[in-house]
């Protein structure tokens, strides 16, 4: 019967990612695999980073040699030595370190590991699931298109929007006139408010201070990890309660 018990603690704390102590090799190699993802996931961001920042700089360096071949007087600048396709890019990258594993004893004094922490399960849980952030994302898409104005392919309208940079230097000067006034009347007022800060509270609250949620309606990770502790304590707390249940009963009936 002891098995049992054993079996059904191992199960129970599986829920919260935690497993037996001959499982170590296996959490060890699932750190070690997860910390190469992290590092090559980090990269090749800051490669991306780079290169974005050098094909800048060409640009940058491309218009200050076209001013410089415009104006006569300018010296023509030394060609750059030491740059070509096979450049290296000098990225600094701090190296990840693999992750320690935790060791674990369960209220029936056997030793366990952890493979995720309570409160990496806790930010596993206030994640949506891909399922549910795709259809999120499909209704959101949906509510774009249908406020997005139908265009018109009227003729006459698309020939007045659409004209000649020699069309554009034809027009008198009383006429650039009140085209800028109108742009200057169409421009809306910037207006500084609270509404976005007002959004981010907790609950969230509406522009005049409402607010949009019941309180306390929203789960933090904080009070997650609570709930799996609690959770955690209680089972334990049963299992070891049965367990002396049934050993006081083997011991009476033995009797």
């Amino acid at each position: 019967m002891d098995s049992f018990y054993e079996e059904f603690e191992a199960d129970s704390l599986a829920v919260f990612k935690r497993f037996p102590e001959d499982q170590r090799d296996r959490i060890k190699e699932l750190y070690v695999k997860e910390t190469e993802v992290a590092q090559a996931k980090l990269e090749k961001e800051a490669l991306r980073k780079w290169e974005e920042d050098k094909k800048a700089e060409e640009l940058k360096q491309a218009e200050e040699d076209k001013k410089k071949a415009a104006d006569p007087k300018a010296k023509k600048a030394a060609p750059a030595k030491g740059k070509g396709k096979d450049d290296k890019p000098n990225i600094d990258v701090p190296t990840l370190a693999v992750p320690e594993i935790v060791e674990f004893t369960s209220a029936m004094g056997r030793a366990f590991v952890y493979e995720r922490s309570t409160a990496d399960i806790a930010e596993t849980l206030m994640k949506p699931a891909p399922a549910e952030e795709e259809e999120n994302n499909q209704d959101a898409d949906k509510v774009e298109e249908e406020a997005a104005p139908e265009q018109t392919n009227e003729p006459s309208k698309t020939a007045e929007r659409s004209q000649t940079p020699a069309e554009a230097a034809e027009k008198p000067e009383g006429e650039e006139g009140e085209e800028e006034e109108k742009k200057e009347e169409w421009l809306a007022d910037v207006v500084e408010n609270d509404f976005l800060e007002k959004a981010e509270l907790k609950p969230p609250k509406d522009p005049e201070g409402e607010d949009v949620m019941v309180p306390d309606l929203i789960l933090t990770q904080e009070r997650i990890i609570e709930i799996l502790v609690k959770a955690l304590e209680t089972v334990s707390d049963w299992l070891v309660e049965q367990k002396k249940v049934y050993n006081t009963k083997c011991k009476t009936e033995g009797k």
